[in-house]
């Protein structure tokens, strides 16, 4: 009889706010495969990945012979793919260029699945001064939480021909900053502040406006499941195990985002004081960016859009960049979808 295949678990939780927040979550179990599972920072931790705590709660990942720990990270952990690479996490989530720049490093890692096949992310603004547009963007003061989104602000406008001429100001995750003049432009995911301004009654389309990025051919996939190639190689069976679980987590999430709000906030992040509202909301969105038209399934992006990952990539000056089939593989992707 050969031997069960494994996924190791090696996680190790940096900073001391991050092991706060994460001691309460999913504790891995003894089974066959254990898959560490972590985000970018604590913010992100909520019914964005609403699968993971639907998977865990429905008991999903146990069915798959599949022990989960859910690491969030936070402001004193060292970025996704760098624990990735440095062996703390079996898959680990990453973006577009991120994924580039590592393998460039001499990191083989392999691309298996997208938490936002449609690009979940824009710019917010208000009407006095509205972008509706890539054009609209210049010369306007563009609040940005990280230095790194001017990287695809600059990628936006080269890519509608327009000059790269505006002022990036750093900013905080509230639109306040927005509201209270700050700038023009806010840089926020479509499940994220704008759900806020519309809790407080403000109509989108009248009292602010949303421009996605997809809007401005900006289409790529967001939020990449990312693994070691020898992972993959080694363990395909327990990955596909694993999508397996969390393709089950976003079914039942889409037929009933009521569940998922309770398991959140009375149960897995009752200690966050989120408000129920506003997480049944995100639930809700989520499910038109969970999924592209001509798609697969949950999870899955296109042909097209990887075309468009490689148009960007080369927008942003980067060369040399691996063929898609060494750094891109939805095989256990579609594996997992035909046999649900």
């Amino acid at each position: 009889m050969s031997p069960p295949s494994t996924i190791t678990r090696r996680s190790v939780l940096a900073g001391g706010t991050a092991l706060a927040v994460a001691a309460p979550f999913v504790k891995a179990k003894a089974a066959d495969a254990a898959v560490t599972f972590r985000t970018g920072f604590l913010s992100a931790v909520d019914a964005q990945w609403g699968a993971h705590w639907t998977a865990t709660d429905k008991k999903f990942f146990e069915a798959e012979n599949i022990a989960e720990e859910i690491n969030p990270g936070g402001p004193n952990a060292p970025p996704t793919l760098t624990a990735l690479s440095a062996g703390r996490f079996d898959i680990a989530i990453g973006n577009w260029f991120g994924v580039v720049d590592a393998v460039a490093k001499n990191n083989d890692f392999v691309i298996i699945a997208s938490n936002y096949p449609k690009n979940p992310a824009g710019l917010m603004s208000l009407p006095k001064a509205p972008i509706r547009n890539a054009a609209d963007i210049v010369d306007k003061r563009i609040l940005l939480q990280f230095t790194y989104y001017s990287e695809t602000i600059d990628g936006i406008l080269k890519y509608n021909k327009q000059p790269t001429r505006y002022t990036p100001r750093p900013t905080g995750f509230s639109a306040d900053t927005l509201l209270n003049g700050d700038g023009e432009g806010y840089f926020s995911y479509v499940d994220r502040s704008p759900i806020i301004l519309e809790m407080r009654g403000m109509k989108p389309g009248e009292d602010f406006f949303v421009t996605t990025f997809t809007s401005m051919g900006y289409d790529l996939p967001d939020g990449l499941y990312t693994v070691k190639r020898e992972t993959l190689e080694k363990n395909r069976p327990a990955v596909v195990r694993y999508l397996r679980a969390l393709l089950r987590g976003v079914a039942v999430n889409d037929k009933d985002p009521d569940y998922l709000t309770d398991i959140i906030t009375k149960k897995y992040l009752a200690e966050r004081a989120l408000d129920p509202k506003v997480q049944k909301r995100q639930a809700e969105i989520y499910k038109s960016l969970s999924r592209v038209d001509g798609g697969k399934g949950p999870l899955w992006f296109s042909p097209q859009q990887i075309d468009r990952m490689y148009e960007f990539a080369a927008i942003s000056g980067r060369t040399n960049i691996p063929d898609r089939s060494k750094i891109i593989d939805l095989g256990p992707l579609e594996e997992a979808l035909r046999t649900l």
